[in-house]
């Protein structure tokens, strides 16, 4: 609906229906309700469904002492198994330990033992005697002969004294088995010997030995770690040249400078040479950005022909085209001094001798000739032009009559003699008696070759006056435009900026009652009336003021519909605030 609306400006408080903001709101919205910021739906959020929580891409949503913060599952979990203490704790990660001497006798899922079919319980004391009184076995060594138990082979018990145990190749020590013999790892080169591992040496062979190096044999019993080869489990660095006979596949990272037998590098000096490549079937290598690409040579030739530019341009193709006006004498060719260019036999170029002394170009309707001026005139080498004597009669080679008196009229004096050859003779206008003069006829123009100054008024009664001046300057503090016209017309004052007669406007359009701005090209001097309603146009914005808001309902000084009055503005020049029609 059309009305006043009140504008917001900086420390104006605004009473609005609604706010929407498509990048979102700043500052302190403590004040605002109806928003989720201190409350959150965890019912209308969707379930978390697979295999479950990721411990670093999932998090949760807590107040860390006052102030809402994001926490990854594997911190929460983290700070959770912290807090675990008692018979077993749990690390970060989840590994559980059960503590020493923790686990009693409850907790274990079987609790006793039966011996001999008594039932005796773990949580109690298991003494020998309580194992014999349920089992019925003997009590000692001294009731068992060896000799006799089931199962004796003479052959499996003899002198320890006469088995004996050998060092091997590569070990020491041994001997009978009637004491405990030990059998050592003989240390040696490359050989390292420890109390419970033995290790390779390579440091008593290969003195240079660093991490990542790639080892070579140097003869049948030595090695060395290459500086210039390394391999770290991913990526193999050569320092030097890499020699492949049968090729190389793969990537490769690095300076391929070095490489041969590859197109990153060609020796152009070895291709064979081609005098007139195809305009579509030849290719150049070419970098695109740092890509490699082939180009036609049509595509080349193309992309070089519209760089060129200046005094001609080469079309897409090659046809080369001269631009206008480009062609400065320093380019043509020598042509003999006192010649000109004329269109010969055939229509061919030829050079016409045109510096003969006293000689003009004259065109006879085929050809154009140098030729020299005869008869009544004289023309000399400089140009000089020469009437000859007694060449001119007034009665033949003049248009009309000459004049036979010449005598003053009206406002005009005259001097001298009034007739014959030769006389001197002056006329001098004087309008000073005059009541009344008439200068020029209807349709004729009168120009005053110097200032004109008017002590009376000047009446203009023609449908346009021209004032060509640097600036105008009024003495009058009003201009009264289309004074002549009936009411209710159009008016305003055009600035020629763009065709003659036209330009931007400022306008009165009475059919809306709005001043306007037209831009360039809006108006022109032969317009009658203006309608600022047209797309050319703005309205100019009027500003009202009072020490009260608008009244409700009420509408602009100009304009004489919603669509004329938008834009009009008042100021409350007590409180300070703004409204615009709208």
């Amino acid at each position: 609906m059309a009305g006043w609306k009140k504008v917001i400006v900086s420390g104006s408080k605004a009473v609005l229906a609604e706010v929407t903001a498509s990048v979102g709101f700043s500052g302190d919205g403590s004040g605002l309700t109806g928003i989720t910021a201190t409350s959150v739906n965890i019912d209308g959020l969707s379930a978390l469904g697979g295999a479950g929580l990721h411990q670093t891409q999932d998090h949760f949503m807590f107040s860390d002492n006052g102030t809402e913060k994001k926490i990854t599952f594997s911190n929460m979990e983290d700070a959770i198994f912290a807090n675990v203490s008692g018979d077993a704790t749990i690390a970060a990660g989840g590994a559980l330990t059960i503590a020493n001497t923790s686990v009693e006798n409850g907790m274990l899922a079987n609790d006793g033992i039966t011996i001999g079919g008594v039932d005796t319980s773990l949580g109690g004391s298991i003494t020998t005697a309580t194992i014999l009184a349920a089992s019925a076995v003997i009590s000692g060594s001294a009731g068992v002969s060896h000799d006799d138990t089931t199962g004796f082979v003479a052959n499996e018990h003899i002198d320890h004294s006469g088995v004996t145990i050998t060092a091997g190749d590569g070990l020491t020590g041994g001997g009978t088995i009637a004491a405990t013999r030990t059998l050592a790892v003989g240390a040696g080169t490359g050989i390292d010997v420890a109390a419970d591992a033995i290790s390779v040496d390579v440091s008593d062979f290969m003195a240079n030995g660093a991490n990542n190096r790639i080892v070579t044999a140097t003869g049948t019993d030595a090695m060395n770690s290459e500086a210039n080869l390394t391999f770290d489990g991913t990526n193999m660095v050569v320092t030097g040249n890499v020699t492949a006979s049968a090729g190389i596949t793969g990537s490769f990272v690095g300076d391929g400078s070095g490489l041969t037998g590859v197109t990153a590098a060609v020796d152009i000096d070895a291709l064979t040479a081609v005098t007139s490549p195809h305009q579509t079937q030849d290719h150049f290598i070419i970098s695109d950005n740092g890509t490699e690409k082939k180009i036609t040579f049509t595509s080349l030739e193309d992309a070089i022909f519209a760089n060129v530019s200046g005094d001609a341009t080469v079309a897409a193709g090659g046809a080369l085209t001269i631009a206008a006006d480009s062609v400065e004498n320093s380019m043509l060719a020598n042509i003999t001094r006192g010649s000109i260019k004329v269109g010969g036999g055939s229509n061919a170029p030829t050079d016409l001798d045109a510096k003969t002394s006293g000689q003009i170009l004259v065109g006879d309707g085929t050809d154009i000739a140098s030729v020299a001026v005869s008869g009544d005139i004289a023309l000399a080498s400089n140009g000089a032009m020469t009437i000859q004597a007694n060449s001119v009669a007034l009665g033949t080679d003049t248009t009309g009559n000459y004049v036979g008196t010449i005598t003053g009229g009206s406002g005009i004096t005259s001097t001298g003699a009034t007739s014959g050859e030769g006389i001197g003779h002056s006329l001098s206008v004087d309008l000073s008696g005059l009541s009344t003069v008439a200068i020029g006829a209807g349709t004729s123009e009168v120009t005053i070759g110097d200032n004109l100054t008017i002590t009376g008024d000047l009446t203009v009664n023609g449908d346009q006056t021209i004032i060509s001046t640097a600036n105008l300057s009024v003495e009058d503090k009003f201009i009264t435009l289309s004074s002549g016209s009936s009411a209710g017309t159009d008016g305003g004052i055009i600035v020629q900026s763009t065709a003659a007669g036209a330009g931007a406007s400022f306008v009165w359009d009475t059919g809306i009652d709005r001043w306007a701005l037209g831009k360039e090209g809006s108006l022109d001097d032969s317009a009658s009336s203006v309608d600022a309603t047209a797309a050319v146009f703005n309205y100019v914005v009027g500003v009202s003021g009072s020490a009260v808001d608008p009244i409700l309902g009420s509408t602009p000084t100009f304009g004489t519909n919603v669509q004329s009055r938008a834009g009009q503005m008042h100021v409350n020049t007590t409180s300070g605030d703004i409204f615009i029609y709208s």
